[in-house]
């Protein structure tokens, strides 16, 4: 058999091998080819993007043997990638330029130009081609100034750094991160004393930025033992219990306060196994009284745990038989209900729990119904005590009563709740 290749792409270039754009702003890129060619050619210009998917990543470090990426590296990092990140969102017209990332507004930057994936054509008589690079406007102050690589991408080619298919495009900070509209942002990255890394560390976060305090569950964290990573997952799974870990910021700086655990049950592993203490949390600071207090969601025994600070409390309090070091965090009640007894009964999962003030909301999504709590001061015991569960539904709830047994029309009412001084919201 033979093989025939189309080498004309040697005879294009790029105009220059490197271009500056102003942050938010837009730059024309030409390609050229020289003009003793006059056939037509069809190629392929693309930007090297750092963040670029799994399959790009997977074929650059095919073809460079990459084998080991440091931490906060990737493959084309390696490769001639700059420092910019690439990011596209369909918003209903041409203009893609992402200025959202996670659901929130990009305060940190992290869009900085639309990627490129153009087709180009070079038609009879064409020598020269543009095309345009796009950069994302931001409100902080990026230094220095982040960069991007533009390249020919033909199957089978990969352009040298050191040759003219590529270009490197600067992209200058416009310095709108500074003076009066400027945006100050603050980074820190919290641990637990004790994780692992399957405890899923994180999976539920709660702050109360009155009290500096936030809460972080760990619905597979183990207690008693350490698991073994060539463990079988079942057994694995059996032990886990979850946990709470609680950090104050003390002059900007997070420590971790406390470790929270349930509490009202044998502490063997056995009867705690599958719990998922953690899987939701929340906290609240009453207004008018030093008194913060935490919700937990534990969905595998169908109970929120109550937890209680203040600033007379001491660091050690006792709960039954059992020292638990807390930090200053008192366990004071459960929250259940009779009707909500199983698992499936989606009882406080996640993002299904929340607190205002002295009003407690817990979702049941399978029992498509949220629970209302009411926390009141007892005049003759001189506590605080919480009230049994009142139990409400949607006005579309709608059931079926047959042979002595009730089938709910499934809805997920109460998959999510949130709360806002007055008003809670049910998903």
């Amino acid at each position: 058999s033979v093989m025939a290749y189309n080498l004309n792409f040697l005879t294009c270039y790029f105009d220059t091998p490197t271009y500056e754009v102003d942050e938010g702003g837009g730059v024309y890129v030409a390609f050229e080819r020289d003009t003793d060619i006059d056939a037509l050619l069809v190629l392929k210009l693309a930007s090297l993007d750092r963040n670029a998917d799994p399959t790009a990543q997977k074929y650059a470090a095919e073809i460079f043997d990459v084998t080991f990426v440091d931490k906060g590296m990737t493959v084309t990092d390696y490769v001639g990638a700059g420092t910019a990140f690439g990011r596209a969102q369909y918003y209903g017209s041409d203009e893609n330029r992402s200025i959202w990332v996670d659901a929130q507004y990009d305060y940190r930057g992290i869009s900085d130009y639309l990627p490129i994936n153009d087709p180009l054509v070079f038609f009879s008589g064409n020598s020269r081609l543009a095309f345009a690079l796009n950069t994302s406007s931001d409100a902080i102050v990026e230094a220095p100034d982040e960069n991007m690589t533009v390249m020919l991408k033909m199957p089978g080619v990969w352009g040298s750094p050191l040759g003219d298919l590529n270009s490197v495009v600067t992209i200058k900070d416009d310095a709108d991160g500074t003076g009066a509209v400027s945006m100050v942002t603050y980074f820190d990255k919290v641990y637990a004393s004790d994780i692992e890394m399957r405890d899923e560390f994180g999976s539920a976060v709660a702050v109360n930025n009155e009290d500096n305090v936030a809460v972080v569950g760990a619905p597979m964290a183990t207690r008693g033992r350490k698991h073994s990573r060539f463990e079988e997952d079942d057994k694995i799974q059996d032990n886990f219990v979850g946990a709470a870990y609680v950090f104050r910021r003390w002059s900007g700086v997070w420590e971790q306060e406390a470790r929270l655990l349930a509490w009202g049950r044998n502490s063997s592993n056995t009867s705690l196994a599958k719990s998922y203490f953690g899987d939701s949390v929340a906290v609240s600071k009453t207004y008018g009284r030093n008194h913060t207090t935490i919700l937990v969601g534990s969905p595998g025994t169908a109970q929120v745990f109550v937890y209680d600070a203040n600033s007379t409390m001491k660091n050690h309090v006792r709960v039954g038989n059992q020292t638990n070091e807390v930090g200053g965090w008192e366990p004071v009640a459960i929250l259940s209900h009779p009707e909500a007894k199983y698992p499936q009964h989606r009882f406080a999962t996640r993002g299904a729990i929340a607190i205002e003030q002295d009003l407690a909301v817990i979702g049941a999504a399978g029992l498509d119904c949220i629970f209302l709590y009411r926390r009141s001061f007892n005049s003759k015991t001189l506590q605080w005590e919480w009230s049994a569960g009142e139990k409400l539904v949607s006005e579309d709830y709608d059931y079926d009563f047959i042979l002595g047994k009730t089938y709910i029309h499934k809805q997920d009412f109460g998959i999510s709740v949130s709360s806002h001084k007055r008003t809670f919201v049910v998903g």
